[in-house]
């Protein structure tokens, strides 16, 4: 399983996500911080 979280709008990719000003960037020694919440099941 791979978790991977994302600060743009749903894209084909980052160019387009460039594109349309939705790409996030962060500085040299910036943070980003977000929540995320999981629930783990069983099948």
């Amino acid at each position: 399983m791979g978790l991977e979280p994302f600060t743009s709008y749903p894209t084909r990719g980052l160019e387009e996500a460039i594109r349309n000003g939705t790409a996030a960037s962060i500085e040299p020694e910036g943070t980003l911080s977000f929540t995320m919440k999981a629930n783990p099941y069983k099948l």
